[in-house]
């Protein structure tokens, strides 16, 4: 990560790697640095909605909500973000939310 700390597609990826892996302690750390290393990069959104599908998985909607809000609120073009952010809360019950 030293040569690519504001690679943001590597900090997502590597998150989900330990998710996948059962690691959501290490997920969940490896998301916040790489929001932090992404220098405000105008990709950071990816993270953030990975980050907040995750929290939806584990069970904490509310967070989950409040990550899909900001990768919304930051990608140039949110319309894949709205998608998962839809589909999720039709999921949940709630296609009004």
């Amino acid at each position: 990560t030293e040569a690519c700390r504001s690679h943001v597609a590597l900090w997502q990826a590597w998150a989900l790697m330990e998710a996948e892996l059962g690691n959501v302690k290490k997920a969940r750390e490896i998301f916040q640095q790489g929001i932090w290393d992404s220098g405000g990069s105008e990709k950071a959104h990816m993270i953030w909605q990975a980050w907040g599908l995750l929290e939806a998985k584990t069970g904490d909607m509310a967070l989950a909500r409040r990550y899909l809000s900001r990768a919304v609120e930051g990608a140039g073009r949110p319309a894949a973000c709205y998608i998962a952010w839809s589909r999720l809360e039709e999921q949940e019950g709630d296609p009004d939310m």
